[in-house]
């Protein structure tokens, strides 16, 4: 993410509750899978693949982006 602010940061990744995405993560990892809340005072994003829920720090966070429904859910 561009912006290091963490509010501006926390209002873009709010648009992503809900939707299908792909994050590229700090450390080279990706994950792909629907985004269900951002955890606020954690500063989490809490993402559902596969039926499992995964926690990623915002910190943590290289890219996000939408992705289509037919994408398969993983962690790499």
């Amino acid at each position: 993410m561009t912006n290091l602010n963490p509010r501006i940061q926390r209002d873009e990744f709010r648009a992503f509750v809900g939707k299908k995405v792909m994050i590229g993560t700090m450390s080279y990892h990706y994950v792909s899978g629907r985004v269900e809340e951002l955890d606020q005072p954690g500063n989490l994003l809490k993402v559902r693949v596969g039926g499992q829920l995964v926690l990623v720090p915002l910190d943590q966070v290289a890219t996000i982006q939408e992705a289509p429904e037919s994408q398969a859910e993983y962690v790499k």
